[in-house]
């Protein structure tokens, strides 16, 4: 396996580690779990983000709100209380956001 190879695969199992950091920490926000998640979640950010490779596939963070907003979403695909479209809408462009920018972000454009 080349070097630039592994180093790829690197980047992208830190992106998919930092997809439940996100998920964790947007479900903080918005749910009375908050209280018992928060410190958990900020100690994990604060730790991943101290080294420069794990901090570069950061985006995977993004993509994690983008989950939780469209698993939000899917418990409202009835449309009973909420309509679940903007949920949908706004959880994809983040989940595709976070991949697009740790895509650019390895190619060096970002």
């Amino acid at each position: 396996m080349t070097h630039a190879r592994r180093r790829h695969l690197v980047a992208c199992s830190w992106f998919w580690a930092w997809v439940p950091v996100g998920a964790g920490a947007a479900l903080s926000l918005i749910s009375f779990v908050g209280t018992l998640t928060v410190l958990p979640v900020a100690l994990v950010v604060f730790l991943m983000a101290r080294k420069p490779s794990i901090r570069e596939s950061s985006f995977g963070f993004l993509s994690g709100i983008g989950l939780l907003v469209l698993y939000l979403g899917w418990i409202h695909r009835a449309g009973e209380w909420i309509d679940p479209r903007p949920l949908f809408a706004l959880g994809s462009a983040l989940f595709f956001a976070g991949i697009a920018g740790h895509a650019l972000r390895e190619r060096g454009r970002l």
